[in-house]
């Protein structure tokens, strides 16, 4: 995918094009030489020519500290391990790729949502290097992966029954990364129940599997908030600034304080765990009735029209 990573890597979208925030540094640099010249004022001018100099300078100084703190720095948040023995974190796990040899390669973070037989992972999890859809045959869900977890099916709940795409996704958008897996049998954890819409400053829960924490070995937790997000490229998605996650955390979803899934881990713009200005940031999709359509689809086990 042009300017990120996909497929069982977290989409990271760094470049100027796409955030916009490394052409706005550009203003940066008459701003500070507004205070360069401010440092040279003499005592010799008057009182009301310093006071409006002054005036100038604090609201220059206040417009600066508004484009380097205020747009888009997200200092990175501190993710725990979740208890995948309790609600709502037991009914996550792992997404695996079965490969030509038998063996199993994780791919993405998953979890049952809105049934005990259904899945939702993130849509670009389950395309392959050629743009293809990968097959059902090819993928295994292990349910509260540890990294004691036997990586080979142990029985049908871990076994996809059919795959369920959004008709309008693409690679190139973020806006419809979703995707639902109907398994050949429920499993017996309980599954999250599905939200929708988007709430300004809504405290969320992101979960998943991210390789840059515990080695993707254990189920991860950060708890921040979401806002709507849109720039030059991607429009109408919602943002979590602060979240830290990197490769194989997409899929996992956000949940609010009703343990409603209401996002979803998809691409990521700049560093996961750097420290400049647009790192650490996730989006997400805004679930909507697409959402639940596909839901709905893949809950029939596929039959009907694909939403």
């Amino acid at each position: 995918m042009p300017g990120g990573v996909c497929l069982c890597q977290m989409c990271q979208l760094t470049s100027a094009a796409v955030t916009g925030r490394s052409i706005s540094r550009k203003w940066y640099v008459p701003v500070m030489a507004g205070h360069t010249a401010a440092r040279q004022w003499k005592p010799k001018h008057s009182v009301r020519t310093m006071t409006m100099a002054l005036i100038r300078l604090f609201f220059s100084s206040a417009f600066y500290l508004f484009l380097t703190l205020g747009v888009g720095h997200a200092a990175p948040l501190k993710p725990e391990i979740a208890d995948k023995t309790k609600t709502p974190y037991k009914y996550a796990g792992k997404l695996f790729l079965v490969g030509s040899d038998g063996k199993l390669t994780e791919q993405c973070s998953a979890q049952y949502a809105g049934a005990n037989d259904v899945i939702l992972t993130a849509a670009h999890c389950l395309i392959d290097d050629a743009g293809n859809p990968v097959a059902k045959g090819n993928l295994i869900f292990l349910h509260a992966y540890t990294a004691s977890t036997p990586l080979e099916p142990s029985s049908a709940s871990q076994v996809v029954k059919c795959v369920a795409l959004p008709n309008d996704y693409s690679v190139l958008e973020p806006n419809h990364d979703f995707a639902f897996l109907k398994m050949e049998a429920p499993g017996n954890a309980g599954h999250f129940k599905l939200g929708s819409g988007l709430k300004e400053n809504d405290v969320v829960t992101s979960i998943g599997y991210p390789k840059n924490f515990q080695n993707g070995r254990e189920l991860m937790a950060v708890h921040g908030n979401r806002n709507a997000y849109s720039d030059v490229i991607i429009k109408n998605v919602q943002v979590f600034k602060g979240n830290p996650y990197g490769p194989v955390s997409s899929g996992g979803v956000w949940i609010n304080r009703a343990a409603e899934i209401v996002g979803l881990n998809a691409k990521t713009i700049g560093k996961p765990g750097g420290s400049a200005a647009d790192d650490n940031q996730v989006i997400s999709p805004i679930l909507g009735s697409k959402f639940k359509d596909l839901f709905d689809f893949a809950n029939a086990g596929c039959s009907g029209a694909n939403p």
